[in-house]
This record gives structure tokens, C-alpha cells and sequence, in this order.
């Protein structure tokens, strides 16, 4: 028994006592440290899977926008029709996306892959030759390319959460945002380019081969369902 330190019955004065947390921290093994803006989020252990996701996150926001802005010359027919319905697909693309990202044959990976490849084959369609002609071909494809960001968007918000690590998770999430953004804005200056050079297939090309590559990206990103989120580095895994 010690008292104050000191001991008792000519006992030595025993060590003093550690707090628990600070016993807890010493026996985790140390990790490389996630601190600064680049050095965090393009850790070489992180750093494919963030490009991957940030490219992903540009795309469907390309895609979406570039869509969404340009339904009255994309789309045949009537302009608030077209609209009407362009809106209106955003609900089941939803439901379909929520569905199908937590099923255990698709996972976060594949969804995304699936529905980026959904936006980037409707949109290569329209630049097919002749086939933008067909009004009602044009009106499918360009709902279809809406349906497919829209469905991607469901699928790269969870995703993107469960990529990053605790101490880079929200950074990761608002860089990825900041990458749509950029997208967002080059959708219409894609637009004003065709619209210049004279070449109105160009639009749909760039969203089209934009969206596919994208989709062979997002192959290459890990699946996250059923899994805990990544706590550091050593949490992390390549499948």
C-alpha cells in the first residue's frame, strides 16, 4: 500500500498511475500521419482512390449539368415537355440507384460503374451519325444520359464518405465536391465550344467518352459495403 507515494511498511514508492488514455494510445501501433491539405487526401496509400473518386465526382456533374442545361437543344419536340420529363426521371434513377448499391452483388463499386456507363452510352449514342435525326431515338438517349448522373450522383455521395479516413474524411467529401463544381461549370462552355466550331455532336461526345472513361476508373476504386469505416491508413484495403 503506498500513500502520497510513499510507501508503507518500508515499501519503495510505487510508479505513479497512468491515465487510461493515454495507456490506450501508446500501445496503438503508430501510422504515417494524415495532416495537410494534399498530404492527407493524396497519401500514396489514398491517392489513386481519390483522383478515381474526384474524376467521378467531375463526370457526373459534367454529364448532369451539361443534360439538365441543354435539354431545350438536345431534346425533340416540346421544350416543357422535355423539361417535364427530364425532372421527372431523377425519381426512379434515385430509387433505382439506392436499390441497387446496397445489394451484396453490386456493392458501391459496380453501381457507380453501371450507371456512369448508362450516361456514357446514351450520350455516344446522340453522337452517332444520323441518329440524333431520329426524334424519338434523341429524346430516349438524352433521358437515359440524365437517368445515368443521376443514378451516379445517389451512388458517389455514399461512397466517397466511406473512401476517405476519419481524419480526411471531410476534407476528401468537400474536394470531391469541389470537383463537381468544376464540372457543373465546363458542361455549358463544352456547349458554347460545339456551337462555334460547328460541330453540335461534340457535346454529347465529350459527355460521353468522359462518363465511360470514368467508368473504367470507378472499377478500380475499393468496395466499401458491409465494411467499417476506414478509422487511418491502416484501415484502409485495396479490394
Amino acid at each position: 500500500m503506498h500513500v502520497e507515494g510513499r510507501g508503507v511498511d518500508g515499501d519503495p514508492p510505487g510508479p505513479a498511475p497512468r491515465p487510461l488514455l493515454a495507456a490506450a494510445a501508446e500501445e496503438r501501433p503508430p501510422e504515417p500521419e494524415l495532416h495537410g491539405v494534399l498530404r492527407g487526401v493524396l497519401h500514396p496509400k489514398l491517392r489513386f482512390a481519390a483522383v478515381a473518386n474526384f474524376v467521378a465526382w467531375f463526370t457526373t456533374s459534367f454529364v448532369y449539368y451539361g443534360i439538365t442545361l441543354g435539354v431545350g437543344s438536345l431534346g425533340a419536340g416540346n421544350l416543357l415537355l422535355n423539361s417535364a420529363v427530364s425532372a421527372f426521371v431523377e425519381v426512379p434513377a434515385a430509387l433505382a440507384a439506392n436499390a441497387t448499391l446496397g445489394r451484396r452483388a453490386m456493392g458501391r463499386r459496380l453501381s457507380g460503374a453501371l450507371f456512369l456507363s448508362v450516361a456514357g452510352a446514351a450520350c455516344l449514342l446522340m453522337a452517332i451519325p444520323g441518329a440524333s435525326r431520329v426524334d424519338a431515338l434523341r429524346n430516349v438517349a438524352v433521358q437515359c444520359g440524365k437517368f445515368g448522373a443521376t443514378g451516379t450522383f445517389v451512388v458517389v455521395y455514399v461512397h466517397a464518405v466511406e473512401i476517405f479516413p476519419t481524419p480526411v474524411r471531410a476534407l476528401g467529401v468537400g474536394m470531391s465536391s469541389q470537383a463537381a463544381r468544376l464540372g457543373a461549370m465546363a458542361a455549358p462552355l463544352v456547349g458554347a465550344i460545339a456551337v462555334a466550331l460547328g460541330i453540335p455532336d461534340l457535346q454529347m461526345t465529350a459527355f460521353g467518352a468522359a462518363a465511360l472513361l470514368s467508368a473504367l476508373l470507378y472499377l478500380r476504386l475499393p468496395e466499401t459495403l458491409g465494411r467499417a469505416l476506414p478509422e487511418g491508413l491502416a484501415d484502409l484495403r485495396d479490394d
